[in-house]
């Protein structure tokens, strides 16, 4: 995914910064019961964005992934097919390389609701996820977020 990183940028996509939010989510577990060798460690930075070109400025998430895979024994993972690993939250997801590296999708009720868990800490998520464990529900709004791409 492409994304504006600096005002240069933003300038040239007529869009407005309105917030930013960066979280950190450690996934080492399958089901939150089986352990694996290594850890993903998943940064997830949030932007909400207004295109100013577009007479009702519809808001817009960019949504950007970024990555590091930690073994056992603390050494950092380099790896080129990131989405293969199994702590990855896009193990075995289709068109997993399409979506690694983040989203763009539109604001509206549910996104923003989706957007809110995704970005709450785990402790806070766990009184709104039932009976699935809090890393997992991570997981699975994250895949499903990448359903709504714009």
């Amino acid at each position: 995914m492409w994304y504006p990183s600096d005002d240069e940028e933003e300038e040239k996509t007529n869009t407005v910064t309105i917030s930013k939010t960066t979280n950190i989510i450690e996934f080492n577990a399958s089901h939150c019961a089986t352990k694996l060798t290594e850890t993903c460690r998943m940064t997830i930075t949030v932007e909400e964005k207004i295109y100013k070109h577009d007479k009702g400025e519809p808001h817009v998430y960019y949504i950007d992934y970024s990555y590091e895979f930690i073994e056992k024994n603390g050494k950092i993972k380099k790896s080129k097919s990131r989405y293969k690993h199994p702590s990855s939250p896009f193990y075995k997801f289709q068109d997993a390389e399409f979506h690694f590296n983040g989203e763009i999708v539109y604001k509206n009720e549910m996104i923003e609701k989706m957007v809110k868990y995704l970005l709450m800490p785990m402790d806070e998520l766990e009184k709104y996820s039932g009976t699935t464990c809090p890393k997992d529900y991570k997981k699975q709004i994250i895949r499903s977020i990448a359903l709504f791409w714009s």
